[in-house]
Order: C-alpha cells, then sequence, then structure tokens
C-alpha cells in the first residue's frame, strides 16, 4: 500500500517522525529536510533507533519512506512487529 504526502504536511504536522531508508547516495540527491536517515541495516537496529527518535512516544506518527516503496513497507513491517 502506497500513501503520497507533500514534505510541508508532514515536516510541519507536529514534529512527527520521519525516516528515510534509502542509500546514503539516494540521500544526497534530495530528501525531506526533516528526515532522519536510517538505512534499513538490521531490525533490531532500525527499531532500537527509531525508537530513540521517538523519544519513547509510540502514539505519535512515524512516517517512514523511501524511493520505490519496497524498503519502506519492509521497515514498517519491522516496527509494527517489534
Amino acid at each position: 500500500m502506497a500513501w503520497s504526502f507533500s514534505s510541508s504536511s508532514v515536516c510541519q504536522a507536529g514534529c512527527p517522525v520521519v525516516v528515510d531508508v534509502r542509500t546514503l547516495s539516494e540521500w544526497n540527491m534530495g530528501h525531506l529536510p526533516c528526515a532522519h536517515r536510517l538505512p534499513v541495516q538490521s531490525d533490531a537496529s532500525l527499531v532500537g533507533r527509531v525508537q530513540c527518535l521517538a523519544g519513547g512516544k509510540s502514539a505519535d506518527p512515524i512516517y517512514v519512506y523511501c524511493r520505490s516503496g519496497t524498503r519502506a513497507g519492509n521497515a514498517v513491517s519491522v516496527l509494527e512487529n517489534a
């Protein structure tokens, strides 16, 4: 499932956690100004890093994106099953 959103609506939505799971070269080509680059290296490290960014607020939205949606979908699955 894919959703579309504008960078202004996401970055101004009350400081949500925005996670970019793309590679460094993709990040360097452009990224959302409020995004944190967290490439998916391992499930445990992704969960820990996102929990740290969220500050323990599990009710706040976490937006995850990549180029096509595949890596973001995998990352979301990992986070939902943590």
